[in-house]
């Protein structure tokens, strides 16, 4: 298989003739403490983010150490250097998304 020469390994069930498999349900892991405040904190300011121009989604993220953040999606850099560095005690983190996002 091309993946597997290219050095990715994919852990999916194998299967033989016409059986099917499927995968063991597995529960989402429970949400982190505070989710639901950061949720209400998106929804609380998502109206005056997604007012400043170029700006093109509000959501809630976490930073590479895990430390949560609000994400921000904006077209450019220029965008991203207006926005404001914490939003109710949050950090304020822009994505920058050159040609926006659009349906598949």
């Amino acid at each position: 298989m091309k993946d597997e020469e290219e050095g990715r390994r994919f852990d999916a069930p194998t299967v033989a003739g016409d059986e099917t498999a499927a995968l063991p349900f597995r529960a989402p892991p429970p949400l982190p403490e505070g989710a639901s405040d950061d949720q209400e904190t998106v929804e609380r300011n998502r109206a005056r983010l997604m007012a400043i121009d170029g700006v093109i989604g509000v959501g809630m993220g976490a930073r590479a150490d895990g430390s949560r953040a609000l994400v921000v999606y904006v077209r450019n850099a220029r965008t991203a250097g207006v926005l404001p560095e914490r939003v109710d005690g949050i950090p304020v983190d822009a994505v920058e998304v050159p040609g926006g996002f659009h349906a598949l």
